[in-house]
């Protein structure tokens, strides 16, 4: 079973969490791993599924890597997301660092 606390309980937690959001602008379903603050999270890392149209925030209070499928291209974006700021997933504006592609 999968758990994970609302953006607004863990920013509660911690005063240093703040929100990044990724919108999934492609018109299928893409599936996005951001990595953890280890003294918040312990560390788990899961993949949630984001359909077309909607979004996924996560609490984070530093820097991260995410991790993007995509099933309308097959292919697997890795980027730097940061606290505070929405990431565009298939819409041309994705305003990351891809560290592969």
């Amino acid at each position: 079973m999968k758990f994970r606390l609302p953006v607004a309980v863990a920013c509660m937690i911690a005063k240093a969490v703040s929100a990044l959001t990724i919108v999934n602008h492609t018109p299928a379903e893409i599936h996005v791993s951001v990595s953890v603050n280890a003294e918040l999270w312990g560390g788990a890392i899961s993949f949630y599924d984001i359909l077309p149209g909607d979004s996924e925030s996560w609490g984070r209070s530093h820097w991260q890597i995410a991790t993007i499928l995509r099933d309308d291209t097959g292919t697997t974006e890795v980027m730097v997301v940061k606290p505070t700021e929405t990431y565009d997933i298939g819409s041309g504006n994705t305003e990351a660092l891809f560290l592969q592609q």
